[in-house]
């Protein structure tokens, strides 16, 4: 009898754990899917993050958040997973979450817009070169620079296609010991190098 206690102690927390995801059942689940989306070449230009997260019930019934990478097991009482992947081809750097289900089905259809024609394509880059967005800047600049940031090529969600962003400081004093001041900032379209926005911003530590 007390074999048989021992025995039903050791095989509760085995039944506990199955029923929990599998980190690992969740990676598969995730690579399957996205790679399904956008092929085995572009999908080597992904890579899973430790951002990713997921959401379960705790004891209260109130929603928690944690990551799982690390773990071998998600909790018993998840809800969502949302899975996080860099992109990143040549100068290109972007991001992209699968969003999975307790059961591990799609929540929703990825957001696939930041990849460009020209790779889904396989033929070269299309995109004004940085050399051309610098000096395009610097032709465009309304004010004097005392510093130019080199261009940085992102995808802009809100206007659906790869910009570059260009900061010019104009102005620069020192707060707490550390360079402050104001920026402008030029937009580019990086297909036709169109100039986008022009605008004011901030670097360093301002005190209004």
């Amino acid at each position: 009898m007390r074999n048989k206690c021992i025995l039903l102690f050791l095989l509760i927390p085995l039944a506990l754990f199955s029923q929990r995801i599998k980190t690992l059942e969740v990676v598969k689940t995730s690579d399957s899917i996205l790679q399904t989306k956008v092929g085995e070449r572009i999908f080597k230009c992904f890579k899973i993050s430790e951002g990713s997260y997921y959401k379960f019930k705790n004891s209260s019934t109130y929603e928690s958040y944690g990551k799982f990478l690390s773990k071998k097991a998600l909790k018993k009482n998840t809800t969502e997973i949302w899975v996080l992947y860099s992109f990143r081809s040549d100068d290109l750097i972007a991001g992209l979450w699968v969003k999975l289900d307790s059961e591990l089905k799609l929540i929703e259809d990825l957001e696939l817009n930041f990849i460009p024609e020209f790779l889904k394509n396989d033929k070269p880059s299309n995109f004004i070169t940085y050399q051309n967005a610098k000096q395009i800047a610097i032709d465009s600049f309304k004010k004097p620079s005392i510093g130019i940031e080199e261009p940085k090529l992102i995808f802009e969600d809100k206007k659906d296609k790869y910009i570059y962003r260009v900061i010019s400081m104009i102005t620069k004093i020192k707060i707490n010991g550390k360079d402050t001041g104001e920026t402008e900032i030029i937009e580019i379209d990086a297909l036709d190098g169109k100039i986008l926005n022009i605008s004011k911003g901030y670097y360093g530590l301002m005190i209004r």
